[in-house]
């Protein structure tokens, strides 16, 4: 029985990537990950987001890794996007801290007013607070837009690097 491969309704397909659309149809041309300057192309079936790769592994019925790896692109990109989403941007306008909870606007008043970017860790020790307390908090001011991440530093009291973050 030949494989069926469905792309992800909210998939991140590159837009350079797309040749051809229809109503019912749309090509994906995905560059070889293996084979400089080599590509294959993909009909993506816009009701059932049914997948079929022109090569010949496809051809024999065989799991076709570019389609897997078309796949994987595309989620990967959607879920692990960097940055701050537009909405968010609009969204800052019209933020205040009086809004948030109080264990949110502890972690935010506390980055807000921190001189460099600090790690989670250093706001546990600074709010002395479990550090599960404090990731799901800052994820949520991340997930808001009003704080980023700035970069990496090293935390001596873990002996690695750690994300440090800041207020947007």
């Amino acid at each position: 029985m030949k494989p069926i491969f469905r792309m992800p309704i909210d998939a991140n397909i590159p837009p350079e990537w797309i040749t051809y659309t229809s109503e019912a149809v749309f090509k994906v041309v995905v560059p070889s990950w293996s084979i400089a300057g080599d590509s294959h192309t993909i009909q993506i079936d816009k009701t059932s987001r049914a997948m079929h790769c022109d090569c010949l592994s496809a051809q024999y019925g065989k799991p076709c890794h570019h389609v897997k790896g078309l796949i994987w692109f595309c989620y990967k990109n959607k879920h692990h996007r960097k940055g701050v989403a537009d909405t968010s941007i609009d969204s800052l306008a019209q933020f205040s801290p009086d809004d948030l909870g109080k264990r949110r606007k502890a972690v935010y008043e506390l980055l807000a007013t921190s001189l460099l970017p600090i790690s989670d860790n250093e706001i546990g020790r600074r709010l002395d607070w479990p550090i599960n307390c404090v990731t799901g908090r800052r994820g949520e001011l991340v997930k808001m837009g009003v704080v980023v991440e700035a970069g990496t530093s090293w935390d001596s009291a873990t002996s690695r690097n750690v994300i440090v973050w800041m207020v947007a």
